[in-house]
């Protein structure tokens, strides 16, 4: 299974474990009873309505970090299962429990009148059901780049490289180690710095910009450290460094 063309619908199979099944059932639970909470909150002074927006994305945030120790050399497709394919069974889901719950709290409570959380018609029940396939995205993304890939960078660099098609060969297994915990960091860059600069102000959004330059050293040391698995990208149709440039680096290195 660490084939990288397996199936993505035998990925998405593989990703209903017990425990990502157990976190489903949780998520259902939480939107039923967001719902019913919901219902009586009309003026919005309780968060467990919210319960109906992030069913999905407990289920994904769980299954992602589960990679950490469920993961195989393949972990980026196997990520993607759970990012689209676990996200939209999860959605699909809670939507439903929104949708079985909805009919009887609004013969319990009546319509009409103002309420916070429950409108009427079928936006009731697409909204949430779009937002929370969407902060599942975001929470499937947090989760991977911020504890998967520098979990695997400092404890399995052997298996990160795998997954990034670096050379097997054993004369590169420590700079290509050292180029996997540059990704990771360079990775959280990515979404660090632009959240420190646009959402912040004073120290903070001096920080993000401070960090730029580190992100350029991150990106200038992966590219003069990690040695790619040319012929395994090439079969795969992931670029790489151009040969010219792979091998004069190569030259000057010896």
């Amino acid at each position: 299974m660490s084939n990288p063309q397996y199936g993505f619908i035998a990925r998405v199979r593989e990703s209903l474990t017990v425990g990502n099944l157990i976190a489903l059932a949780v998520a259902v639970a939480l939107t039923v009873y967001a719902v019913i909470d919901a219902a009586a909150d009309f003026y919005g002074d309780r968060i467990w309505g919210n319960g109906m927006l992030i069913g999905p994305a407990l289920v994904v945030a769980f299954s992602t970090i589960q990679l950490v120790w469920k993961g195989t050399d393949a972990v980026l497709q196997q990520w993607q299962a759970r990012v689209f394919g676990l996200n939209l069974i999860a959605t699909v889901a809670c939507s439903l429990a929104f949708a079985i719950t909805y009919p009887f709290i609004t013969v319990q409570y009546g319509k009409g009148g103002f309420q916070y959380w429950l409108g009427e018609g079928w936006a009731t029940i697409v909204f949430p059901s779009l937002l929370g396939f969407g902060f599942a995205l975001l929470a499937a993304l947090v989760g991977f780049v911020f504890i998967v890939i520098p979990f695997l960078a400092i404890a399995t660099p052997r298996r990160l490289a795998k997954a990034n098609m670096l050379d097997p060969n054993p004369k590169f297994e420590a700079q290509n180690g050292r180029a996997g915990l540059a990704m990771a960091l360079l990775l959280i860059l990515v979404f660090l710095v632009p959240t420190l600069i646009v959402a912040f102000d004073g120290v903070a959004e001096t920080i993000g910009w401070v960090l730029i330059p580190v992100g350029i050293a991150a990106v200038i040391f992966i590219a003069a450290t990690q040695r790619t698995d040319r012929k395994r990208r090439a079969a795969a149709g992931v670029s790489s460094l151009p040969d010219a440039i792979a091998d004069a680096r190569d030259e000057r290195a010896k």
